[in-house]
């Protein structure tokens, strides 16, 4: 779509685009939120880091494609990311990631560990990875679920992989990796004042879907329609993404 129109994939890649801020390393964990943080390096934030290259890490690569369907990754790479640089970076608060959760509830706890019961699990996912790491050196942890349903947006994830609001983090002292922002291809939501999840901006178009596809109520009266894609986002989307 090239006549200055976007669809809600743009609307979404756009809105997460706005949260790479400052001099960090941008993580992207999701297809969209990999091409949002390179968005946010073309439009908003020259500063940022952009990692890349599947097994072979890339620190600091181009975002731009050397060749049609080809990204730069180790060919444009400044150097190469290991595990002592990325803890390091994880130690200094200096990641912005966004997580793709199985689930995610109303406390902002994720989960990309087990679906149903830890012993006797109706899905094995990928474990916790590192979740942990980051809950406690991250400020904020912010979150992508490209489909929204009810057994995604739930009253109370299956296994806490990552802390929401609430008692427990009282009880251990945790103040960091706070849930940020989650954009959905419904809306984005956020965490005020250290609470419950609250519904931010509808995406343009949507309506009734949003609470058909949460697993408990929210509050959806006089909220405003998240802002569409810029011009200069839409040019950074179209350009990275190709022809259609």
């Amino acid at each position: 779509m090239r006549d200055g129109t976007f669809t809600l994939e743009d609307v979404q890649i756009a809105r997460m685009s706005r949260e790479y801020r400052g001099e960090v390393v941008a993580i992207g964990s999701t297809p969209l939120a990999d091409l949002a943080s390179k968005v946010a390096k073309l439009v908003h934030n020259d500063d940022l880091v952009v990692l890349g290259g599947n097994s072979w890490a890339c620190f600091d690569a181009e975002v731009k494609p050397v060749a049609e369907g080809e990204w730069g990754g180790r060919a444009t790479a400044r150097g190469q990311y290991d595990w002592s640089l990325c803890f390091d970076l994880i130690a200094r608060d200096k990641f912005r990631i966004f997580i793709g959760p199985v689930q995610i509830d109303r406390s902002g706890s994720s989960n990309i560990s087990v679906v149903g019961d830890w012993n006797a699990p109706t899905v094995q996912l990928i474990g916790s990875r590192g979740l942990p790491d980051d809950l406690w050196r991250v400020g904020e942890l912010n979150y992508h679920v490209p489909n929204q349903t009810p057994r995604s947006l739930v009253e109370k994830v299956d296994f806490v992989s990552s802390l929401g609001n609430g008692p427990v983090r009282e009880q251990t002292g945790c103040r960091t990796g706070r849930p940020g922002v989650l954009v959905t291809n419904l809306a984005t939501f956020t965490w005020p004042d250290g609470g419950d999840i609250a519904v931010e901006s509808i995406h343009p178009g949507v309506t009734a879907e949003v609470q058909a596809a949460t697993g408990f109520a929210l509050r959806l009266e006089d909220l405003p329609v998240t802002e569409p894609p810029t011009a200069e986002e839409l040019r950074a989307i179209r350009y990275l993404r190709g022809p259609d």
